[in-house]
């Protein structure tokens, strides 16, 4: 599985309208740890993209949302 880029990772955040915080705990990860992904000091996972992945469509779902548009 192919892991995003800093960019891509919080543009997908965004996107899914969530704070550094709210990403960080869908997946039990400090939010220091998140911001070092987005800052591009370290990269994410390759299984903690995934289940972040799933885990924010899902929230978006039982939200009754759709992704930010950003095409």
């Amino acid at each position: 599985m192919e892991v995003p880029n800093k960019d891509e990772l919080a543009a997908f955040r965004r996107d899914h309208r969530l704070s550094q915080s709210q990403a960080a705990k869908l997946i039990y990860t400090p939010t220091s740890t998140w911001q070092k992904w987005e800052l591009g000091i370290n990269g994410i996972h390759p299984g903690l993209w995934e289940l972040f992945q799933i885990k924010a469509k899902v929230r978006m779902e039982q939200l009754g949302k759709q992704p930010e548009d950003v095409g």
